[in-house]
C-alpha cells in the first residue's frame, strides 16, 4: 500500500483521530508496523505527517502513550526524528511522565535527547510545580535514577520548586523533594558541595519544613524514620532548631502550631528549642495557634487560605485543614486542643503575657475609678502618669508605654450625672 501510493487511506482508518498510520502504530506499541511505514515511507507522506511535522502535536501524544505503557522498542524507532523539535516539551512531559510511571525508561529516553544536543536542556525542564527530573526521583525513591541524572550535571541545590502555601511563598530546593526519607536525603547530603540546609529563597531551613512533613508519617515514612532524620539534621547543625525564616520570621516551634506538627514540637523542646520565642511580627508559637481561634483578625492576619481566584489569597495556610471539610475540621479541633495542653506543660506564653511580666507591670490592665463628673483630659494624663511611675518609679519604660504594656489601654469607670456608672475606655 505505501509503495503503490495507497497510503492515504491509511489515516481514515480511524476517523476522528489526530494520528496518522505511524502514530497509530506508535500508539498501540506495534514496532514492527513502525519500522514497515518508516522503511517505505521514508518518513514522508501522509501515513507520516502528522507524526513527524513540526508543530503537529500527534506523534508526540503517541510517544507519550508508548511511554506511559513501556513500549521501549516504539520509542526507540520514533523519538530519534522528533528529538530535536523544540515543541516536544511544550506538548507533552516526556520525562517526567516516564518518572511517573515507567521509570525504567528514563535512561533510555535521555540518551536519545542527549544524541540530539538537548541533554542539559531536558535536566532542567520543569514541570507545572518547578521540578525537574532529578526532583521527581528524589520524591518518588528512585535512587538509582537520581544518581544517573545527578552523574549527567543535574543542579541540586537551586531554589526552583513552587512554595508550599502552608509553609512559606518561597521557592523550594531539591532537598525538600527528598524530606522526610532517610536514604534520598543521604545521597544528596554525600555530594560536593553538600546541599544548603536553608531549602526556601526566604530563609527557612529543614526544620521548619519538616514541621508539614510531621502529618505524613505512617504514609511517606514512619516515626523511627522521622526521628532519625531530625536527629541527622540536629548533628549537622544544631543552631537551626533556634533559626528565625521565611517572610514571617518563624521559628521552627512556630511551623509546629501552624501544621499541629506534635512529634517535631517535642522534639524541639527536648533539644532545648525556645518555644517563647518571637517572630517578626512579635507573636509567640502559641499565639499562633490561638489565632485559629479568632475571628476579629484582619483579613491578611487570619492562618486560613482564599483560593476563589485559583491560588492561595490570604494569610498562612495551617496544615490542609483550613481548605478542608467538617469531618477534618473537628479533627483541626482536637489536634488543636491537644497541642495547646502540650504548650501548657512545655511553659509556653502569649506575646502580651511575657511582655508584661517583663515589664513589671500588672497582668491585667489598670483601671481609674471616680466617683462624680468623668476626668478631663489633663486628669486622665495625671493618673496615668502617676500609674507609670508607681509601676515604674525611674521613668526607664516611658517610652510609648500604653502600646508596649498595656495593649488594652486604660479602662475608667465614672459615676455620671444620671446617678449610673459609665466607663471610658483610653487607647494611645
Amino acid at each position: 500500500m505505501l509503495e503503490h501510493g495507497m497510503s492515504a487511506e491509511l489515516p481514515h482508518v480511524c476517523k476522528g483521530m489526530s494520528y496518522d498510520a505511524l502514530g497509530l502504530a506508535c500508539y498501540y506499541g506495534r514496532d514492527e508496523a513502525m519500522q514497515c511505514i518508516l522503511t517505505h515511507s521514508k518518513g514522508v507522506g501522509p501515513a507520516t505527517a502528522k507524526t513527524l511535522s513540526p508543530g503537529q502535536a500527534g506523534g508526540i501524544e503517541a510517544l507519550g502513550t508508548a511511554i506511559e505503557c513501556g513500549f521501549a522498542e516504539a520509542i526507540d524507532l520514533l523519538l530519534p526524528y522528533i528529538a530535536k523539535r523544540p515543541d516536544i516539551t511544550a506538548h507533552s512531559l516526556l520525562l517526567t511522565g516516564a518518572v511517573h510511571h515507567q521509570p525504567a525508561l528514563v535512561q533510555q529516553l535521555f540518551g536519545h535527547f542527549e544524541r540530539a544536543g538537548r541533554g542539559a536542556e531536558v535536566l532542567e525542564f520543569q514541570d507545572q510545580w518547578g521540578a525537574t527530573i532529578l526532583d521527581l526521583s528524589l520524591e518518588y525513591g528512585h535512587l538509582d535514577l537520581a544518581r544517573f541524572l545527578l552523574g549527567k550535571g543535574a543542579k541540586y541545590d537551586v531554589y526552583r520548586l513552587r512554595g508550599d502555601h502552608s509553609i512559606d511563598a518561597g521557592p523550594q530546593s531539591t532537598l525538600v523533594s527528598a524530606l522526610p526519607r532517610t536514604e534520598p536525603i543521604k545521597l544528596l547530603m554525600e555530594l560536593t558541595p553538600k546541599p544548603s540546609l536553608v531549602v526556601t529563597s526566604t530563609g527557612l531551613n529543614v526544620f521548619h519544613v519538616l514541621a508539614a512533613d510531621d502529618k505524613l508519617i505512617g504514609t511517606s515514612g514512619g516515626h523511627a524514620e522521622f526521628l532519625e532524620v531530625l536527629e541527622y539534621f540536629h548533628g549537622l547543625d544544631p543552631t537551626l532548631i533556634h533559626a528565625r525564616g521565611g517572610v514571617e520570621g518563624f521559628t521552627p516551634f512556630h511551623l509546629v502550631s501552624l501544621h499541629y506538627a506534635e512529634r517535631l514540637g517535642s522534639f524541639l523542646r527536648a533539644h532545648g528549642a525556645d518555644i517563647n520565642a518571637v517572630s517578626a511580627k512579635g507573636h509567640t508559637p502559641l499565639d499562633l495557634l490561638h489565632f485559629h481561634d479568632d475571628g476579629d483578625r484582619g483579613v491578611d492576619e487570619h492562618l486560613t487560605v482564599d483560593y476563589r481566584s485559583g491560588k492561595a489569597q490570604t494569610g498562612v495556610a495551617i496544615c490542609d485543614f483550613a481548605m478542608a471539610g467538617p469531618v477534618y475540621w473537628k479533627l483541626e479541633a482536637k489536634l488543636s486542643t491537644k497541642l495547646k495542653e502540650l504548650y501548657g506543660t512545655w511553659g509556653a506564653k502569649r506575646a502580651s503575657e511575657i511582655r508584661t511580666r517583663q515589664s513589671g507591670l500588672p497582668k491585667d490592665p489598670p483601671t481609674i475609678t471616680r466617683r462624680g463628673r468623668s476626668s478631663d483630659d489633663d486628669e486622665v494624663s495625671e493618673l496615668i502618669t502617676r500609674l507609670l511611675l508607681r509601676a515604674d518609679p525611674l521613668g526607664l519604660r516611658r517610652a510609648d508605654p500604653m502600646a508596649e504594656f498595656w495593649s488594652g489601654g486604660i479602662t475608667e469607670y465614672y459615676e455620671g450625672p444620671d446617678g449610673k456608672e459609665h466607663v471610658r475606655h483610653f487607647t494611645g
